[in-house]
């Protein structure tokens, strides 16, 4: 009997197009053998040649994305990917969210005067 891969990460297609299409994203998918790529992809028109389209796919259940490591068109099985971390774009998080090392000074100053 063959065993069910379970993916508790599931991506949809529209999930996927939509955070590729806001900027680069880091995603790792597994392949037939459960090895683990990590790649930066995009579908950004930010990043991608207007002279080098992406090959059309009327399928959902893959995904063609731009690679910017191998600069190349990768075909990815949808169900094969179990993470995406958009890394550019709108909706990510700022550095304006960070806390800046004199922050972290001035907090430590005050525990040590405490």
């Amino acid at each position: 009997m063959k065993s069910k891969n379970f993916n508790q990460n599931s991506y949809d297609y529209d999930t996927v197009v939509a955070e590729l299409s806001a900027g680069i994203v880091e995603l790792i998918y597994t392949d037939e053998y459960s090895v683990e790529y990590i790649i930066s992809a995009t579908l950004s028109h930010n990043h991608l040649d207007e002279n080098d389209p992406a090959p059309n796919s009327k399928k959902t259940n893959n995904i063609c994305v731009w690679n910017l490591v191998e600069e190349e068109w990768q075909n990815i099985v949808i169900s094969s990917i179990i993470h995406l971390d958009r890394l550019t774009g709108n909706g990510i998080k700022s550095n304006e969210d960070k806390i800046n090392s004199e922050m972290i000074e001035k907090i430590l100053l005050q525990q040590n005067d405490e």
